[in-house]
This record gives C-alpha cells, structure tokens and sequence, in this order.
C-alpha cells in the first residue's frame, strides 16, 4: 500500500512539472523584445485592473520673436536698400550663450521660434560669400555691440513682432601696397613688406605660397629652402579690422628661385697689362624681380591641413545625405566661419561664433559628395583654415540589434522538461515492477 501512495506522489509531481514547462513556454513565447527582471523580493498579488492617469507632457515653449532685416549699401540711392535675403538672425541669452537661429526669407521676415520665457539679445548679420559683400553685425536696436543692445523679454506663448533692423554695408580695409623685399636664393629670407593700412590699425595676416598653393600661413619672412627651386614664390595679405569689410592685400611674385644655397661669387677680372687699365666690366648682380602687383580681393579658399583641435566632429562616419554635426572653438567673439567640405571643395554654409568664440551647428551633406574620406574645413574672417580629422562617408548604415537576452529562461524550460519525463519513466518502471 506504501509503494502505491509512493507511486501516486511521484506521478503527480511528474505532472506539475511538466505542466509548469507548458505554462512556461507559453510565457516565453509571449514575453516582448524587452525583458524586465522581476523583483524576488515582491510576492505575487492577483492582478487587478487599474485606470492609469495619462502623464502630461511638458508644456513645450512657444514664444516667438520676428521682424524683417533690410541692408543699406551706403550708395547715395535707394535702389539698392531693400529686404536682405538668407541673413542670420539669432538670439543670445545674457551670459552671450547662443540660444535659436532664424534666417530670412525672400522678404527678409524671420521668426525666432520656441523661446523659452527670459531675456534675450538679438543679433543680425549678413555676409554674401559669392561676391564677398558683406554688412557690418547690429543688435537690436541699431547697437554696434552686445553689451549696449536692448534687452528682450519674453514669455509663455508670447509673440514680440516689430524686432526690425537695417544692416548698413561695412566700409572697405584699405589695403597697403604690397612688396616682398629680399633675394629668392635658397637660404636667404624675403620678407613681406605690407605698406601703409587703414584706417586706423589693422590686423594683418601673411599667405605664403608656392605655384599659387598655401604652404605657410603665418609669418612675415620666410626662409627659402632648396625645395623652391624652380618654383614661383608669392606672397598675399589679408587686413582685418572689427566693423570694417575685410580686404585682400595685393598678391605679388617674388620671381623663380634658381639659385643654390651658396651662390658662387664671380671670379674678379684679370688686369690689363696696359699702363692705362681697361676698365673690367664688373658681374652684373641679380636684380629683385619686380613684378607688377595685381588686385586680389577675394576671401582666401579653405586648404586642407593637418588635423585642428579647434575643429570638433562627434561622428567619425556618417552616411550619405546625412546631416553634418559641426562644432568649433577659438575663434574671435561673433566672428562669420565659412564652412567647407572637402576633398572637392564645397561650402556648406557659414556659422557665427558665439561670446566665447565657439560655432556650432549642422549642415545638410551635399548630393554631390562621394563616398569615402573627407574633412571638414572651417575659415575664419581671416582666410586661416581649421580642419577636421578625417570624416568616412558610407552608402549604407549599420544596423544596432535589439531584443531581450532570453537565454536563460530557455535553459530552465529545458531542464523541466527534462526532469519531468525523467520521473515519469522512472514512475512507469516501478509500476512494472510492482505488478510482476
């Protein structure tokens, strides 16, 4: 009687187990990608339906600032003062931190959009970089700089209108007459003489280059090296000064460097036997070449260089057509950077740095650009170039998969099954026995 209760015992828990496998898999089978661990601690309630209160989203800010930007070219007429299209409007928070960006339509209208309630300063400026035209940067209202604007304050679901400003054209660097004075022979130095700048003091910065391509960007002299034998060495300087239209300085040749390093002194001339000396003709020394200077005014193009530090991508790949994440540092305080995309130059557009000189912003990939290995260059008012570390455009994107690790459920699921049918044989066995 013993063995038949010990029979029914192992039996029945043969079939709970194999029952809570059943029930098991079916819970693995309806379990959602995103598995959720339950608390050991918390002790299984009966469920209850409960209304949940839907959770209200934060209020999202709706504050707007427009008005419409208009430019005066000072010429004396007003045909040519009319709404300025795709000009930079921003606004800047007190600490002079950049907070939204609007830029005019045809019209010159713009709107400021989702501003959070506080108070802001306006700024405006326009730089056409085609015809290298550009308008001088105003505050709100008419304000030369930051510190003496007219506060904005806005509120909740506030709209400020009538936040209009007219952009007066900048007045031209006058650029000084440039020379380079020194020979071209290797190991000597020329030195690049500006000229006369105005008005008032001008910052100036020196382009060497050689066959027309940028090789030094920064020094006044330049020591020449035998690797500009045979090569035209050029010059240009470029004058900057804050509220003034930046000017090309005018680019001249210092001729084709042929010499040695160590030019060979001719031999003095053997005198005439004769009581009277025919005068020797003396070596003719080579001249400094002079070269006619030509006017070049226009902004200096991006050169690809060296990795910058002032230059940030937070993706090192992107896929084509995708958006472009550009950050920058140590550029003068709202100073325009162009920004160009290489290896075949494209400009993408141009961004304003902020009280601190950073820039920040994306740009649109263009179409045109082709898979592979790029940099992005950025060129400050200066014509200096900044660029980037190398930038891979893909044709495909790399999926990320997801889903819930549900290995271990799928592991305990077997090991029940097993042990069930483990005693149900070992069960079905003693009932043999049993009835032998």
């Amino acid at each position: 009687m013993g063995n038949f209760f010990t029979r029914i015992r192992e039996r029945s828990f043969a079939v709970a187990l194999t029952v809570a496998a059943v029930l098991t898999f079916g819970a693995l089978a309806a379990a959602p990608a995103t598995a959720v661990e339950a608390d050991p601690a918390i002790e299984s309630v009966a469920a209850v339906e409960t209304p949940i209160a839907p959770i209200a989203s934060a209020p999202i800010s709706t504050a707007t600032i427009s008005g419409t930007v208009r430019g005066d070219r000072k010429t004396g007429t007003l045909t040519d003062d009319a709404p300025l299209a795709d000009a930079y409007v921003n606004a800047w928070t007190e600490a002079g931190y950049p907070s939204k960006r609007a830029i005019t339509d045809t019209d010159g209208n713009y709107t400021l959009q989702g501003l959070e309630s506080g108070t802001y300063v306006v700024s405006f400026d326009h730089y056409e970089t085609l015809s290298s035209f550009a308008y001088a940067r105003e505050y709100w209202e008419d304000s030369p700089t930051f510190e003496t604007s007219t506060r904005i304050t806005v509120v909740a679901d506030s709209a400020i209108t009538g936040i209009n400003a007219t952009l007066r054209a900048m007045d031209p660097v006058i650029a000084g007459e440039v020379s380079i004075a020194g020979s071209a022979i290797v190991g000597e130095t020329l030195v690049a003489i500006p000229g006369v700048w105005g008005p008032g003091e001008v910052e100036l910065n020196y382009l060497w280059m050689r066959d027309g391509t940028q090789f030094n960007s920064s020094d006044k002299s330049y020591l020449v090296t035998k690797d500009d034998v045979g090569h035209t060495i050029t010059v240009s300087i470029w004058g900057w000064k804050f509220g003034y239209e930046s000017a090309g300085g005018v680019r001249v040749t210092s001729g084709v460097v042929t010499a040695t390093a160590s030019p060979t002194s001719s031999p003095s001339p053997t005198p005439s036997p004769s009581p009277t000396p025919s005068p020797s003709t003396s070596p003719t020394p080579s001249a400094t070449p002079t070269v006619e200077p030509e006017t070049d005014t226009a902004k200096p193009a991006s050169v690809v260089g060296p990795p910058s530090e002032r230059v940030t991508m937070p993706a090192e790949t992107l896929v084509g057509g995708a958006s472009i994440p550009i950050t920058g540092t140590g550029f003068k305080p709202f100073e325009v950077v162009d920004i160009w995309m290489h290896s075949t130059p494209v400009l993408l557009g141009t961004l304003t740095a902020d009280a601190q000189g950073r820039i920040s912003g994306s740009f649109p990939m263009p179409t045109s650009i082709a898979a592979g290995t790029h940099h992005i260059v950025l060129v400050d008012e200066a014509g200096v170039s900044f660029t980037s570390a190398a930038l891979v455009v893909t044709t495909t994107a790399v999926l990320a998969s997801t889903g819930a690790d549900i290995s271990s459920g799928w592991l305990a699921l077997a090991l029940m099954v097993l042990g069930g049918l483990a005693l149900t044989i070992r069960a079905r066995r003693r009932t043999a026995s049993a009835l032998k």
